[in-house]
């Protein structure tokens, strides 16, 4: 699939952005990183939780909007130029009303409502989640044969459910992320970005991205190579990854990342937020793309293709992040008691 015919602003080359999930992310530990984008002249998407969860969860420690400074400091990345976006209610499975109580407080901290949003984990308000990514029959089979049988259903955009939100979503966001792949330049998956499909109400658009789970995966997605083809290729990059996973050890980001971010923004592109990005390519292209027949076959096959390769190029890290979360968490179990 070639790219289209878009250019981007300046006369700039390609577009790079980031779409940081919020998983084990404290005000702490993702400060460092966030203040080095900045210097770069880097503007990214940060997504947040609204709402904190109390009970057992893998990803507790983690900071929300409920945290004053936290919150403080997701409006001073807004008024810098950064985006704010929706990772969902919290951080485990939120029912409609506590959905609509996270909107009600993302308002009162941010001043407006996200544009953005992705799922995150296998939470059951996930909005075409899981098996209902697929529109194809082959590919739902497949999936649920794979991965299907270990997971919960994901009910965002069932009306039966107590977990639906998807009239929520249509009124108050206009992209929602999709599928990841292991490829830097998203035109090499599909020239229509951002997308939309049948049989998805409540979805204006959505958005694929690349994928780099943690440090070492995003040390790898970046490397120097990678970078010149992205920019030999005038490609697009929406770069999907958790800067709370090893990117930043004793209040210093990992000096790899640190030298591939500043290698980057020498480069020719035009490094906006995802909603920025996203606005612009669909204006060039006269709204999102309606995706459906063999484009949107092929788009879900290289899904599973990606996913496959992807498995041998998963890498471990060191938890870094790890005495940040154990801080947090004790810092509010103090406030509670």
């Amino acid at each position: 699939m070639t790219r289209t015919s878009v250019s981007f602003p300046g006369g700039r080359q390609f577009a790079f952005t980031i779409f940081d999930d919020t998983d084990i992310a404290t005000l702490e530990y993702i400060r460092p990183i966030y203040e080095l984008l900045d210097r770069l002249g880097f503007r990214t998407t940060k997504t947040v939780w609204p709402l904190p969860y109390h009970g057992p969860s893998d990803y507790q420690g983690s900071d929300s909007l409920e945290d004053r400074a936290y919150a403080s400091y997701m409006r001073e990345l807004q008024a810098r130029g950064f985006e704010i976006a929706f990772h969902g209610a919290r951080m485990e499975s939120s029912t409609r009303a506590q959905i609509e109580a996270a909107f009600e407080v993302y308002e009162q901290a941010l001043g407006n409502h996200p544009t953005a949003y992705a799922a995150h984990g296998h939470n059951r308000d996930n909005l075409y989640w899981g098996v209902d990514r697929f529109r194809f029959r082959l590919w739902r089979w497949l999936y649920g044969a794979l991965a299907g049988r270990h997971e919960g259903p994901a009910e965002g955009h069932r009306t039966n459910s107590p977990y639906y939100w998807a009239d929520l979503a249509e009124r108050h966001l206009r992209y929602v992320r999709s599928f990841t792949y292991d490829e830097l330049n998203l035109w090499n998956i599909t020239s229509a970005v951002p997308y939309r499909t049948a049989g998805t109400p409540g979805v204006a658009a959505f958005f694929p991205s690349s994928f780099a789970d943690n440090v070492q995966e995003f040390i790898e997605l970046l490397s120097p190579t990678r970078q010149a083809q992205l920019e030999r290729e005038r490609g697009l990059c929406i770069v999907s990854t958790h800067f709370g996973k090893g990117f930043v050890r004793d209040g210093r980001v990992h000096p790899a990342v640190t030298e591939l971010l500043t290698q980057l923004s020498q480069r020719p592109g035009w490094f906006q937020p995802v909603s920025t990005l996203l606005d612009h390519l669909a204006g060039a292209q006269g709204g999102p793309v309606m995706l459906e027949g063999y484009a949107l076959f092929r788009l879900e096959a290289l899904w599973f293709w990606h996913s496959l390769r992807s498995r041998g190029r998963q890498r471990p890290y060191d938890k870094t992040e790890l005495p940040y979360l154990q801080r947090a968490a004790a810092r509010r179990a103090t406030h509670s008691s």
